[in-house]
């Protein structure tokens, strides 16, 4: 048994959006001492205030330990900014519980609001969630070289830190919980297509969160056409948006809807499609993400159409369909998911991305 400190790249939310780290570290309990830091998040708007308001929140609090679950959380007094002030600070206040609680290993997924002295006397495992829409910073790639063992998200992602930084990674994914998926009643599936007034239509949707890296031109305009040949169809964007009243008022209406975030149990939704979408615009982010709905659409036994992302298209999925960023080939695509026949092999291909799976991953490197 060994006791390990999770430091996560965001701290934990209260709208039960599920984070990496946390995640990763959940599995690990039963066997170890499993500690999760935490610091505050803005609620609400992204506004200066607000950022203020939980800067100075944080700064202020004093250590505390509860329970969540099979995990311990840590709270700490912790500074957001300045940076190069906050990483010093930060490293103090960490270093004190670390030494105190006697941490036989830390696992660091922060960008940069966490770093770790080079002198040490525990293992220490760094964990690159995704590779940075600006690229990485040189304290990140510190902090890669610093550790004892680097962990990533994707086989992208490894591939570009050996050949551009000579860093070799352990790929780790992000994790689904199958048995979660699997243990959806009809009756929750049969509840929502009545809340969302769906019944009897064949139902496309995205599940996650909604920002500017989604497409949302291309997925409304291949539905649009989609329509014309399968009138008793719906387009349902299941998530949170910064700017969702904007979307709203441009494309909902004619069997396009929103749901705003999810509150509770997220598998009924995915059950609920009949097609998922992965309509994402390429870059290099994207390229290198590990995109975990293709695993979740996967584990609900949908036929899933998206775009053509190098990771994504590296699982080799026969039920998902990658198609170049044009209306007309997202049409034909989204007509051939619907003639899609569910092979009973295919029910295999999620398993080997369950929590339970990947945190015995984790294990076996600590």
């Amino acid at each position: 048994m060994k006791k390990i400190l999770f430091i996560p790249h965001h701290p934990q939310v209260k709208n039960g959006l599920k984070i990496r780290i946390p995640e990763l570290a959940r599995p690990l309990a039963p066997g170890n001492t499993v500690f999760l830091l935490n610091w505050e998040t803005v609620s609400g708007d992204y506004t200066l205030a607000n950022r203020a308001r939980s800067c100075f929140k944080d700064l202020m609090k004093t250590e505390r330990q509860y329970a969540d679950g099979n995990l311990t959380i840590v709270e700490l007094p912790t500074l957001h900014r300045p940076l190069s002030l906050a990483r010093c600070f930060n490293r103090r206040r960490v270093m004190r519980f670390i030494e105190d609680e006697k941490i036989d290993v830390v696992v660091n997924g922060s960008f940069e609001l966490f770093t770790m002295p080079r002198e040490r006397r525990f293992r220490y495992v760094y964990d690159l969630a995704d590779y940075p829409p600006t690229g990485l910073s040189t304290l990140t790639l510190d902090e890669l070289k610093n550790a004892d063992v680097c962990t990533v998200i994707s086989h992208e992602l490894a591939d570009y830190l050996q050949l551009e930084h000579g860093r070799k990674s352990v790929v780790i994914a992000n994790g689904a919980d199958i048995a979660a998926m699997r243990s959806v009643r009809p009756d929750e599936v049969t509840e929502l297509k009545k809340r969302y007034h769906v019944e009897n239509k064949w139902i496309i949707g995205y599940v996650g969160n909604i920002g500017n890296w989604v497409n949302f031109e291309l997925a409304v305009e291949a539905f649009r056409r989609f329509q014309l040949k399968v009138p008793d169809s719906a387009l349902i964007w299941i998530g949170p948006s910064p700017f969702l009243g904007e979307l709203q008022k441009k494309y909902a209406g004619g069997s396009v809807i929103f749901t705003g975030q999810v509150t509770g149990s997220i598998e009924p939704y995915f059950k609920m499609l009949d097609t998922g979408l992965l309509c994402h615009k390429a870059s290099p982010f994207q390229d290198r993400a590990f995109h975990l709905k293709l695993i979740e659409y996967t584990a609900a036994e949908k036929s899933v159409v998206s775009s053509p992302l190098k990771e994504s298209m590296r699982l080799g999925f026969p039920n998902v369909l990658f198609v170049e960023e044009t209306a007309e080939q997202w049409t034909d695509a989204l007509l051939k998911a619907r003639n899609m026949a569910w092979e009973k092999e295919w029910n295999a291909l999620a398993d080997n991305y369950d929590w339970k799976v990947i945190g015995a991953q984790l294990q076996a490197l600590i």
